[in-house]
């Protein structure tokens, strides 16, 4: 078959929500509590917003490799010396995640302004050459690197797609919807927010 193959079933387990507040609560959730993501705009638009989001990462991932130290390393009981740490650790952290916003962004320039997977392997090396620096040590650049820019490469072919929630499951072949009051789009294998349409399913078989 040419087009997407329906199998239908009978559900087993039968939710006891009904279709209205399935409906409700998606809508609710991905239009309004969806929180912002760095792949909601292309690599090259909205850098002030995407510096405030991965500026969220890079402090919490500062300050937990920063008490890490402080604590488990030099076991340091004083407030200063321990605030020192956190500083000193959020210097290549924050620049890292700003090298990774600025590498992605000026290979979508040089690609013509198209956001491509491959553009998102720039991201990845700039940031893994942030730590290379910091530690000294150039191959470090190549061994986090390698790994980093094939996860970024399949991060954004799969936003691409739409697979965000089951990351690494693509879509499959085989599409099965229960016969049951849960919204048949709800309990496809690949949840989409790009290709969610409430209206599309609104008749139960």
């Amino acid at each position: 078959m040419t087009t997407e193959e329906i199998k239908i079933v009978k559900d087993p387990f039968p939710s006891p929500v009904g279709f209205e507040k399935w409906i409700a609560r998606l809508r609710k959730y991905r239009f309004k509590e969806k929180k912002p993501s760095y792949y909601d705009s292309p690599a090259d638009k909205d850098l002030l917003k995407k510096s405030v989001i991965l500026g969220r990462s890079a402090l919490a991932t500062s300050a937990y490799i920063g008490l890490c130290d402080a604590f488990l390393i030099r076991e340091y009981t004083q407030v200063l010396p321990i605030l020192w740490r956190v500083a000193y650790w959020g210097v290549p952290t924050f620049g890292s995640f700003g090298a990774f916003i600025l590498g992605n962004a000026l290979a979508v320039k040089a690609n013509g302004g198209r956001d491509m997977p491959a553009c998102h392997i720039a991201g990845a090396l700039t940031w893994s050459a942030v730590w290379a620096r910091f530690f000294r040590s150039p191959s470090l650049c190549w061994i986090v690197g390698a790994p980093l820019a094939a996860l970024m490469f399949y991060t954004k072919h799969a936003r691409d797609k739409g697979h965000i929630y089951n990351f690494l499951v693509g879509a499959p072949e085989v599409t099965t919807y229960y016969v049951t009051d849960t919204p048949y789009e709800i309990q496809k294998l690949n949840l989409s927010f790009r290709t969610y349409n409430a209206e599309k399913y609104t008749e139960e078989i």
